[in-house]
């Protein structure tokens, strides 16, 4: 059985710390690799000498070949790099690329934030616009996935079988963004050729610092290299967002800006402060 994680308790204070384990599988060839995704490491200050109880508990664990943390501070990067861990050789995962949408927008959203305080749970609307030509692809916003994203794994991973994916299946999408797409905080992009899936992007909807709504890319695949058709799901993305108000997109890492997928620089950018 998948441990959820670990906790450090103390008889009288009850909980005083744990680390999250969120379980991916990765394909490389025909092999299917378990990952082990360390999250949410936390310890109150008073008992920290015993932090490191809790990540040996999660390096130690049976049954998995990879082990990777998305979202470290500075100290817990640092203490990482120490131990040896690898940073990720793609992207620069320090740094997030930013599209504005609309300023005008931007700037509604800052004033909003500043008389109202934080918002609820942002959301999309739940009308999807009409489907776009975008040269010979059809560009089509849906709020779910279907058997098509099956057949688009399949030949994916036939065309990359050097190269380490993690699965994206139509259930391995459905199970990780469920609570997503649940809420209203996930839309997913479709570039359709003919009734071929070619490439798609999932968008989540997130409030940023003082209460932005910001539509970050969770992901983006495409069968094939082609910026053209990369730069046409951005532009789509954009007059999406700027139809429903939200001011701010952005892609942690900036790795949109590779060749391989939009072959150009993003308007703007910022600092995460670590590497995420």
């Amino acid at each position: 059985k998948w441990p959820m994680g670990w906790v450090l308790e103390d008889p009288e204070a009850g909980i005083v710390g744990s680390i999250c384990n969120v379980p991916f599988l990765w394909r490389l060839g025909d092999q299917t690799l378990v990952c082990a995704s360390g999250h949410g490491w936390s310890v109150r200050p008073a008992y920290r000498g015993f932090s490191l109880l809790l990540l040996r508990k999660y390096v130690s664990q049976p049954g998995v070949d990879v082990l990777i943390t998305t979202s470290p501070s500075a100290t817990v990067s640092a203490l990482f790099e120490k131990m040896g861990w690898s940073k990720v050789p793609a992207g620069r995962w320090d740094r997030a690329a930013v599209w504005v949408t609309s300023y005008r927008a931007l700037a509604r959203e800052l004033g909003t934030s500043a008389l109202n305080g934080e918002r609820g749970e942002p959301r999309f609307a739940p009308d999807a616009p009409q489907p776009v030509a975008a040269g010979a692809y059809c560009l089509c916003w849906r709020d779910a996935f279907d058997s098509s994203f099956d057949e688009f794994w399949t030949e994916l991973r036939a065309r990359r079988p050097g190269v380490l994916l993690s699965c994206r299946s139509r259930a391995d999408l459905e199970w990780h963004f469920r609570y997503g797409l649940a809420a209203g905080r996930v839309r997913i992009l479709t570039a359709l050729k003919g009734s071929r899936l070619a490439a798609y992007a999932v968008f989540h909807l997130r409030c940023a610092e003082a209460g932005v709504r910001v539509a970050g890319v969770a992901d983006l695949q495409m069968l094939e290299p082609d910026p053209a058709l990369c730069r046409a799901m951005m532009e789509s993305a954009v007059r999406y967002c700027r139809g429903q108000g939200i001011a701010l997109i952005d892609n942690a890492g900036c790795w949109l800006e590779s060749a391989a997928y939009l072959g150009q620089r993003a308007p703007y950018h910022r600092s995460t402060g670590t590497w995420l």
